[in-house]
C-alpha cells in the first residue's frame, strides 16, 4: 500500500478459500457458475486487498493461486474475454511489460467512479488491478500497480 493510503475495512490479513474469495470477487449472480470453474481449474487461494489514496483514488489488487500453470492461463483468459465485451466508452488498454489486458472505462459508477481494470499471469498466479479515480480513469496507476505486483510474484 502507498504511503498515507487507509486500508480498506474489508481487507483479509490472511488467504481466503474458495468460497470466501468467489463472494468477494464476484456478484451473487456468479458465484455457483465462478465457484464450479475455479474448482475445475484448480483454485488454491486467492486474497483481495484495497485501499483509499491520499488524493481520494482508489486501488484494489486481487492475486488468485492455482495448482498449476493451466488454471491461472485459464482464468486469465476468461478475465480478459470479459473485459474485452465491456462496452463502449470503454476503451481496451494492455501492457507489454508484463502482458496486461483491460480496459480503460469513463463510465461513472455509483460510487462516482471512473475504472481502469488489468489483469496479467504469471506461473500458477493471476493478478487483477483495480483503479478507481474520480471522473477520468488512470490507466497508468493500475499498469504500473500490476508490474510491481507481477515483478515481485515472477522472482
Amino acid at each position: 500500500m502507498p504511503a498515507g493510503a487507509k486500508p480498506w475495512d474489508d481487507n483479509k490479513s490472511t488467504p481466503m478459500g474458495l468460497d470466501a474469495f468467489i463472494k468477494a470477487f464476484y456478484v451473487e449472480s456468479a458465484f455457483t457458475k465462478e465457484k464450479a470453474l475455479y474448482t475445475q481449474r484448480g483454485f488454491v487461494s486467492g486474497t483481495i486487498q484495497g485501499w483509499i489514496n491520499a488524493d481520494g483514488s482508489q486501488q484494489s489488487i486481487a492475486i488468485i493461486k492455482f495448482k498449476g500453470s493451466s488454471g491461472a492461463v485459464s482464468l486469465f483468459d476468461g478475465l480478459t474475454g470479459t473485459l474485452k465485451d465491456t462496452p463502449k466508452p470503454a476503451t481496451a488498454i494492455t501492457d507489454p511489460a508484463d502482458g496486461g489486458v483491460g480496459i480503460s472505462d469513463p463510465t461513472i459508477d455509483s460510487l462516482g467512479n471512473a475504472n481502469a481494470e488489468i489483469a496479467a499471469h504469471t506461473g500458477v498466479y493471476v493478478i487483477d488491478v483495480h483503479e478507481f479515480t474520480a471522473s477520468t480513469p488512470d490507466p497508468a496507476a493500475a499498469k504500473t500497480l500490476l508490474l510491481r505486483q507481477y515483478q515481485s510474484l515472477k522472482s
